[in-house]
């Protein structure tokens, strides 16, 4: 993995924490509204306007490989540009007190140390909450703007 472009990333935060975007569950944009990873491809240079056939669509599957559904994640080139993961993960100990609510809605969380921001947005956790967990992560010790 590379470097966390910080610079990206405190945009990515602000945008969240702006107003502007309206949060939409279940795909990366929907007209609209958006995933916090959608604001995060709308947020990134030299991709333009986007919209959900743009985007990975990781197949989660049984043991046996059978298809039980599937979930969006960043492009590559935009996760390239961010320094993170295609489908970024906090810690379960940085998620539960940013978002308490979400993550009570959520007991298998008990056995696992990371969660995808994509299902805590998926789950019913704000845009501020994921900026605060963003912040906490990848943002630890800046000040706002750096």
């Amino acid at each position: 993995m590379s470097t966390p472009n910080k610079e990206a990333i405190r945009k990515w935060v602000d945008a969240l924490r702006s107003g502007k975007y309206k949060q939409a569950t279940g795909q990366l944009r929907v007209n609209d509204s958006y995933c916090c990873l959608g604001v995060a491809c709308e947020l990134t240079p030299d991709i333009g306007s986007f919209n959900r056939n743009d985007h990975f669509v990781s197949k989660i599957t049984t043991s046996d490989g059978s298809a039980i559904g599937s979930r969006y994640t960043l492009i590559g080139e935009v996760a390239q540009h961010y320094g993170l993961e295609v489908d970024p993960q906090v810690p379960v100990s940085v998620a539960r007190p940013c978002a308490p609510d979400t993550v009570s809605k959520m007991p298998v969380l008990d056995y696992f140390e990371y969660v995808c921001l994509s299902v805590l947005n998926d789950k019913g956790a704000t845009f501020e909450q994921i900026a605060n967990m963003i912040e906490a992560v990848w943002l630890s010790g800046d000040e706002p703007g750096e």
